[in-house]
Protein backbone atom coordinates (compact mmCIF):
# COMPACT_ATOMS: atom_id res chain seq x y z
CA UNK A 1 0.00 0.00 0.00
CA UNK A 2 1.29 3.45 -0.99
CA UNK A 3 0.24 6.91 0.19
CA UNK A 4 0.97 8.76 -3.05
CA UNK A 5 1.00 7.82 -6.74
CA UNK A 6 4.75 7.94 -7.36
CA UNK A 7 5.29 5.53 -4.47
CA UNK A 8 2.79 3.15 -6.06
CA UNK A 9 4.81 3.25 -9.29
CA UNK A 10 7.99 2.54 -7.31
CA UNK A 11 6.41 -0.42 -5.51
CA UNK A 12 5.01 -1.82 -8.76
CA UNK A 13 8.47 -1.72 -10.30
CA UNK A 14 9.87 -3.61 -7.30
CA UNK A 15 7.12 -6.21 -7.55
CA UNK A 16 7.76 -6.58 -11.28
CA UNK A 17 5.45 -9.35 -12.54
CA UNK A 18 4.32 -10.48 -9.11
CA UNK A 19 0.60 -11.12 -8.56
CA UNK A 20 0.76 -8.89 -5.46
CA UNK A 21 -1.48 -5.86 -5.87
CA UNK A 22 -0.39 -2.34 -5.04
CA UNK A 23 -2.79 0.55 -4.42
CA UNK A 24 -2.57 4.12 -3.18
CA UNK A 25 -4.63 5.31 -0.22
CA UNK A 26 -4.33 8.91 0.94
CA UNK A 27 -5.52 10.63 4.08
CA UNK A 28 -9.28 11.14 4.50
CA UNK A 29 -10.05 14.72 5.50
CA UNK A 30 -13.14 16.74 6.34
CA UNK A 31 -13.72 19.81 4.21
CA UNK A 32 -14.29 23.14 5.91
CA UNK A 33 -15.76 25.91 3.77
CA UNK A 34 -13.02 28.47 3.21
CA UNK A 35 -13.71 32.10 4.06
CA UNK A 36 -11.91 34.53 1.78
CA UNK A 37 -10.74 37.53 3.79
CA UNK A 38 -8.93 40.77 3.08
CA UNK A 39 -6.36 40.05 5.80
CA UNK A 40 -2.78 40.29 4.60
CA UNK A 41 -1.89 37.35 6.79
CA UNK A 42 -0.31 34.05 5.76
CA UNK A 43 0.87 31.20 7.93
CA UNK A 44 2.53 27.87 8.51
CA UNK A 45 1.49 25.22 11.02
CA UNK A 46 3.66 22.24 11.81
CA UNK A 47 4.87 19.76 14.37
CA UNK A 48 8.16 19.85 16.26
CA UNK A 49 10.51 18.11 13.83
CA UNK A 50 13.79 18.91 12.10
CA UNK A 51 12.26 19.24 8.62
CA UNK A 52 9.94 22.01 9.82
CA UNK A 53 12.75 23.79 11.68
CA UNK A 54 14.94 23.79 8.57
CA UNK A 55 12.00 25.06 6.54
CA UNK A 56 11.45 27.99 8.91
CA UNK A 57 15.17 28.81 8.93
CA UNK A 58 15.13 28.87 5.12
CA UNK A 59 12.04 31.10 5.22
CA UNK A 60 13.67 33.60 7.61
CA UNK A 61 16.91 33.75 5.65
CA UNK A 62 15.59 33.86 2.09
CA UNK A 63 11.92 34.86 1.97
CA UNK A 64 10.30 36.80 4.82
CA UNK A 65 12.65 39.83 4.92
CA UNK A 66 11.96 40.53 1.24
CA UNK A 67 8.21 39.84 1.49
CA UNK A 68 7.82 42.19 4.45
CA UNK A 69 9.86 44.84 2.66
CA UNK A 70 7.55 44.65 -0.35
CA UNK A 71 4.38 44.28 1.73
CA UNK A 72 5.13 45.94 5.11
CA UNK A 73 1.53 45.66 6.32
CA UNK A 74 1.49 41.88 5.89
CA UNK A 75 2.02 39.34 8.69
CA UNK A 76 3.23 35.77 8.97
CA UNK A 77 1.88 33.44 11.69
CA UNK A 78 3.67 30.27 12.78
CA UNK A 79 1.60 27.75 14.76
CA UNK A 80 1.93 24.26 16.20
CA UNK A 81 4.60 22.39 18.09
CA UNK A 82 7.26 23.87 15.80
CA UNK A 83 7.00 27.04 17.93
CA UNK A 84 8.77 25.19 20.76
CA UNK A 85 11.87 24.75 18.58
CA UNK A 86 12.22 28.09 16.83
CA UNK A 87 13.36 31.44 18.18
CA UNK A 88 11.25 34.56 18.38
CA UNK A 89 11.61 36.72 15.29
CA UNK A 90 10.40 40.11 14.06
CA UNK A 91 9.46 38.36 10.81
CA UNK A 92 6.64 36.25 12.26
CA UNK A 93 4.28 35.84 15.19
CA UNK A 94 4.38 32.56 17.09
CA UNK A 95 0.89 31.31 17.88
CA UNK A 96 2.03 28.12 19.61
CA UNK A 97 -0.03 24.97 19.84
CA UNK A 98 -3.67 25.40 18.87
CA UNK A 99 -6.56 23.45 20.35
CA UNK A 100 -8.88 24.33 17.48
CA UNK A 101 -7.47 24.36 13.95
CA UNK A 102 -10.43 26.40 12.75
CA UNK A 103 -9.25 29.32 14.89
CA UNK A 104 -5.84 29.25 13.24
CA UNK A 105 -7.10 28.96 9.67
CA UNK A 106 -9.64 31.74 10.17
CA UNK A 107 -6.74 34.11 10.89
CA UNK A 108 -4.86 33.51 7.65
CA UNK A 109 -5.69 34.29 4.03
CA UNK A 110 -3.47 31.53 2.68
CA UNK A 111 -1.05 28.88 3.86
CA UNK A 112 2.63 28.35 3.09
CA UNK A 113 4.81 25.26 3.24
CA UNK A 114 8.55 26.08 3.10
CA UNK A 115 9.95 22.64 3.93
CA UNK A 116 13.09 21.65 2.05
CA UNK A 117 13.17 17.91 2.72
CA UNK A 118 10.85 15.14 3.76
CA UNK A 119 9.13 11.99 2.55
CA UNK A 120 5.64 10.71 2.01
CA UNK A 121 2.42 12.67 1.77
CA UNK A 122 2.63 16.14 3.30
CA UNK A 123 -0.46 16.16 5.50
CA UNK A 124 -0.12 19.89 6.27
CA UNK A 125 -0.76 20.64 2.59
CA UNK A 126 -3.88 18.47 2.47
CA UNK A 127 -5.04 20.04 5.73
CA UNK A 128 -4.67 23.61 4.45
CA UNK A 129 -6.64 22.78 1.31
CA UNK A 130 -9.32 21.08 3.40
CA UNK A 131 -9.87 24.43 5.14
CA UNK A 132 -10.25 26.10 1.76
CA UNK A 133 -6.93 27.91 1.99
CA UNK A 134 -4.73 28.52 -1.06
CA UNK A 135 -1.28 27.01 -0.65
CA UNK A 136 2.18 28.30 -1.55
CA UNK A 137 4.65 25.45 -1.33
CA UNK A 138 8.10 24.23 -2.21
CA UNK A 139 8.28 21.27 -4.55
CA UNK A 140 9.01 19.00 -1.58
CA UNK A 141 5.96 20.28 0.27
CA UNK A 142 3.74 19.59 -2.74
CA UNK A 143 4.38 15.85 -2.80
CA UNK A 144 1.19 13.86 -3.19
CA UNK A 145 -0.81 16.87 -4.40
CA UNK A 146 -0.42 16.32 -8.12
CA UNK A 147 -4.05 17.13 -8.93
CA UNK A 148 -4.28 20.28 -6.82
CA UNK A 149 -2.46 22.64 -9.18
CA UNK A 150 -5.30 25.17 -9.33
CA UNK A 151 -5.40 25.43 -5.53
CA UNK A 152 -1.69 25.97 -4.94
CA UNK A 153 1.44 27.59 -6.31
CA UNK A 154 4.48 25.30 -6.35
CA UNK A 155 7.80 27.14 -6.20
CA UNK A 156 11.25 26.00 -7.31
CA UNK A 157 13.20 28.43 -5.16
CA UNK A 158 13.13 31.45 -2.86
CA UNK A 159 12.47 33.99 -5.62
CA UNK A 160 9.39 32.13 -6.85
CA UNK A 161 8.24 31.67 -3.24
CA UNK A 162 8.48 35.41 -2.62
CA UNK A 163 6.64 36.26 -5.84
CA UNK A 164 3.83 33.79 -5.01
CA UNK A 165 3.31 35.21 -1.51
CA UNK A 166 3.28 38.80 -2.76
CA UNK A 167 0.86 37.86 -5.54
CA UNK A 168 -1.65 36.32 -3.13
CA UNK A 169 -1.29 39.17 -0.67
CA UNK A 170 -2.34 41.59 -3.41
CA UNK A 171 -4.86 39.55 -5.40
CA UNK A 172 -8.09 38.75 -3.54
CA UNK A 173 -9.75 37.29 -6.65
CA UNK A 174 -6.86 34.87 -7.12
CA UNK A 175 -7.20 33.76 -3.50
CA UNK A 176 -10.91 33.22 -3.99
CA UNK A 177 -10.50 31.15 -7.15
CA UNK A 178 -7.81 29.03 -5.49
CA UNK A 179 -10.05 28.52 -2.46
CA UNK A 180 -12.81 27.23 -4.72
CA UNK A 181 -10.28 24.98 -6.46
CA UNK A 182 -9.26 23.61 -3.04
CA UNK A 183 -12.88 22.67 -2.36
CA UNK A 184 -13.13 20.80 -5.67
CA UNK A 185 -9.82 19.04 -5.07
CA UNK A 186 -10.74 17.83 -1.58
CA UNK A 187 -14.11 16.54 -2.79
CA UNK A 188 -12.47 14.49 -5.56
CA UNK A 189 -9.62 13.44 -3.25
CA UNK A 190 -12.00 12.04 -0.64
CA UNK A 191 -14.20 10.46 -3.30
CA UNK A 192 -11.19 8.62 -4.70
CA UNK A 193 -10.02 7.45 -1.26
CA UNK A 194 -13.51 6.21 -0.37
CA UNK A 195 -13.56 4.13 -3.55
CA UNK A 196 -10.14 2.68 -2.69
CA UNK A 197 -11.30 1.83 0.84
CA UNK A 198 -14.23 -0.11 -0.65
CA UNK A 199 -11.79 -1.88 -2.97
CA UNK A 200 -9.62 -2.88 0.00
CA UNK A 201 -12.70 -4.12 1.86
CA UNK A 202 -13.68 -6.29 -1.10
CA UNK A 203 -10.17 -7.70 -1.34
CA UNK A 204 -10.14 -8.56 2.38
CA UNK A 205 -13.57 -10.20 2.15
CA UNK A 206 -12.45 -12.24 -0.85
CA UNK A 207 -9.33 -13.40 0.99
CA UNK A 208 -11.33 -14.31 4.09
CA UNK A 209 -13.83 -16.19 1.96
CA UNK A 210 -11.05 -18.22 0.35
CA UNK A 211 -9.55 -18.98 3.76
CA UNK A 212 -12.90 -20.26 5.00
CA UNK A 213 -13.34 -22.45 1.92
CA UNK A 214 -9.95 -24.02 2.51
Amino acid sequence: MAIQENEEVYFRNLLNHSSTQCITLGDMVEFHKGKVTDNKVFGFIGAENDANVLGIEWLIKNVLPIVLKKEPDSRCIIAGGICDLIKDSPYYKKMGRVGNLQEYYEQISFSINPIQNGTGLNIKGIEALSYGKPLVSTQVGAKGLLNAESAMIVCKGAEEFIDAIVLLLKDRERRQSMSQAAERFIYKYNEKNQAILKQIERMINEKQGKAVNI
